[in-house]
This record gives structure tokens, sequence and C-alpha cells, in this order.
């Protein structure tokens, strides 16, 4: 999936604006955008030059179409519903009269599932249940009579919501849409505190080559600037617009804990981050409720764990369906696997976890968290400086017996690195909190027309 072995340069050419100038005006533009491979510190990049010269007339384009008083078609796409990181952007652009924003739920290909457009289309149905007033417009990228459909040739802009071109459909990608009249943007899919981020993410030629990155951290912006090929030319620091609406969220009253455990998905040695303790706590897990029958539980797994575990012949799909149906029997454990999470965030009282976003994430709740340790060593080379900070206002979980401790303090309402956690969060972690997806909608207007 990932090449960091490359020590040669390969070119890929394709014809960015096809026969005719798709900007609809005389230019002497060239015809061609090279994408070449370099090793593996470098990672790809596109001629800038070439790109800015396209970006700046795509922008003329679409400042003008604003000026003229229509508005900027926005395509938001989205692989899992619990995903849409850009979900408060959309909500913000709905409201505003210079924006016609739609969600278009789209395959992911790397899933591992037997039926990819099934998992599409369940996306899409949750969308829709969601957005579902008369200026929503949410659609699937397939249809039945004409297979999978090209929605960035009429947009303005296009929303990704994963750095990833090779996990879903060509049509769906940033290189795709560096053929069209728009301009691609991305959001951070999740707060960047892994090494991971570092030595892949802010490296591929998809990250590089949109027109604007918002990100969430001082952190993410700098390590763009020293390490990336684009030198961070294109990123804007708007803080974490996905956490926005946990603000909204009021938190129920209860006398019983809440509980959330998120286990990881990276349960292969060969996965690019190796967090997970899934296969190891997988059974005490199930016991967890009859252990706290007073304690309410949610088991909150990453989107992949399931797929992966049968996918990679870890687990039959009988045994991953078993341990659902065994997780759904329990009184007192919820099985969450779709739609987001921030619910679950606000109405929680703790979490146990092994995830490198939720990391930072679970921060805003304020909330005491526990980290499920894989191996020390394995930890402090996954997680990046910043993660490794958040991680220290954690508490650490090395087996059962220390998951337990952390629960019954919970129960207790022990919570001793309150205070500096809280201060650490507010300080490092919660940029331009709960506003920051309406930091990203007023650079978006004051580049394409509004001042």
């Amino acid at each position: 999936m990932y090449n960091l072995k490359v020590s040669f340069y390969v070119t890929y050419v394709f014809d960015i604006f096809k026969v005719f100038d798709i900007y609809g005006e005389n230019t002497s533009m060239d015809k061609h955008l090279e994408w070449v491979q370099v090793p593996a510190v470098s990672g790809e990049y596109i001629d800038r030059v070439k790109l800015n010269r396209h970006y700046g007339f795509v922008k003329k384009h679409l400042q003008a179409k604003v000026a003229r008083g229509e508005k900027l078609r926005v395509v938001f796409y989205v692989l899992y519903d619990g995903m849409f990181q850009a979900k408060p952007l959309y909500q913000l652009m709905i409201k505003d009269e210079m924006f016609d924003p739609c969600i278009v739920a789209i395959p992911n290909e790397l899933s591992g599932s037997i039926d990819v457009l099934a998992k599409m289309f369940k996306t899409y149905d949750v969308l829709s249940q969601e957005f579902n007033s008369a200026s929503d417009k949410v659609y699937a990228a397939f249809s039945t009579s004409k297979g999978f459909l090209d929605f960035s040739k009429d947009a303005d802009m296009i929303c990704f919501c994963t750095p990833y071109d090779d996990v879903t459909h060509e049509l769906y990608t940033v290189k795709y849409a560096l053929n069209m009249k728009a301009l691609p943007i991305m959001l951070s899919y999740g707060l960047f505190v892994s090494s991971h981020s570092n030595l892949v993410v802010f490296n591929l030629a998809s990250y590089n080559s949109v027109w604007r990155n918002f990100l969430d951290l001082d952190e993410s912006v700098s390590s763009c600037k020293d390490i990336t090929e684009a030198h961070g030319e294109n990123v804007v620091l708007t803080g974490y617009s996905k956490m926005d609406e946990l603000a909204s969220i009021e938190k129920k009253k209860g006398t019983r804990k809440n509980i959330i455990i998120a286990p990881h998905h990276s349960i292969l040695s060969t996965d690019p981050i190796c967090l997970s303790n899934f296969l190891k706590y997988a059974e005490f897990f199930l016991e967890l409720p009859t252990l706290y029958p007073n304690v309410d539980f949610v088991f909150r797994p990453h989107p992949a764990l399931f797929d992966k575990l049968y996918t990679a012949d870890i687990w039959s799909q009988e045994r991953v369906e078993k341990y659902k149906a065994d997780l759904s029997l329990l009184d007192n454990m919820e099985l969450s696997c779709e739609g987001g999470y921030l619910e679950l965030f606000a109405q929680s009282d703790a979490l146990i976890h092994d995830c490198a976003s939720f990391v930072a994430e679970y921060l805003y709740t304020g909330n005491p968290v526990c980290y499920m340790m894989k191996a020390e060593i394995l930890t402090s080379k996954t997680l990046s400086a910043i993660g490794l900070e958040c991680l220290q206002y954690h508490e650490y979980a090395n087996n059962k017996e220390d998951i337990m401790r952390f629960i019954d303090a919970v129960i207790e309402g022990v919570d001793v690195k309150k205070e500096e956690r809280n201060k650490f969060a507010d300080a490092k972690i919660k940029i331009n909190y709960p506003h920051a997806s309406q930091k990203i909608l007023d650079v978006l207007k004051n580049e394409l027309g509004e001042k």
C-alpha cells in the first residue's frame, strides 16, 4: 500500500486539460502535470509551478462565479458515516448563501468487505437518515443503471475525507480531481498524533497536491513545512473541525457510569501502525459487564476491525458474527459500529482504548482515559512527539488488572490527572474549539470572493 523503498524516479503523465481548455479561456498553459515518485524521505510530488498555475486559474473562475451571484457547488466525499470529519463544515455551508454543498457516499475498496457496494449503500442510508431536511442533498456514488457516477466534473470544490487515493474508486481520488475545474480541499481525518503521519501521510502526493489542507495542530503544520515536498505551502492551521459538534451535545443526567471500550484495527504485525490489543482482550471485554453490573459499557471498535479479522484469516466470518452477537446479548454492553462517536463521547464518563487519534480526541471531553499498552517501545515508535505528550495524561493498562483498577477509579470518581490534563488540552489540542469549522469557512469565503 505504501511504497517507502523507492530508489528511482518514475514519471506519471496525464492530460489535465483534456482536448479543450477546461477554463473556457484562451491560455497557453502547459497541458500536462507530472507525477514523480522519489525516495522515501521526499515521498511523491507534483510540479508545483504547474499545479499552482492550475489552481490560480480555477480560483479566478470561482471568484467570477461568486461575483455573478452564483453558488459554489461543493462535494463532500464520505467513506464511512462515522468518519465524516467535515460534517460541521457541511452544516455551515448549508446555511451559507455562497455555497451549494452535497454529500456523496463513496466505496471503500480496501475494506476487505465481501460486498463493497453493500457497505457503501449502508453508509448512504445512515447519512440520508441524518441529513434529511429539504436543503440536504445526499447521494450514493454508484447507480445500478449507470455504474459509478462522476460527481467531480460538475463540482467547484471537492472536500476529501481521506488522503489515501488507493482506498476508493479512481473517480473519487485527488489525482482524478486534478483533471477538473475544481479546488480540492482536505480536512484532518484524525488528529495527527502518530509517527505514521510524518512518515507516510504528510508525504502522499494527494496530501501535497490539494489546494488547501486545513490542519489540526501547530505540530502538524510544522511537520508539513519541515518534511514535505510542498513545504507546507498549501496548509492552514484552523483546528480540528470534527470536534466542533461535541460542544453542542448536552450530557444526559444519570447515576450509572458509562465507559467506552474502543479497540483499534491494527491487529497485524505488518500494519503501518501496530497498536491493537483486541486479540489479547477479546474474551475479557465480554466478561466486563458481568464483573461490573452497575456500569454501562459501549463497545466501539474501529470500523475496519471486524472486516480485518476475517479477511486476514485471523477469525472466520462466523466467529466474528458470533462475537458481535455475544456483545449484543449483554444487558449493560452496547455494540456501536455505525454512525459518529461524538454522542458516545459526550455521554461517557471514561474511555479505554488503543487508538492513535483517540489519544488526543478524547481529551476534548475532560474525562479520564486509559490506554491499553501493547508494548511501550512500540508505542513510543508509533506515536509522534505530540501523541506521546497526550499519552502522559492517560492511565496505562498493561494487563487485565490495570484495566480493572482504572474502572474502579472511575466508579469512585478518582481522576488524579484531571487538572493537568485539561490545562494541556486547552493549550495544545483544542485549537479554535469549538469554532474550527467556522475558521475554515472564513478562509474559503475570504479567498474566493467575500472579504
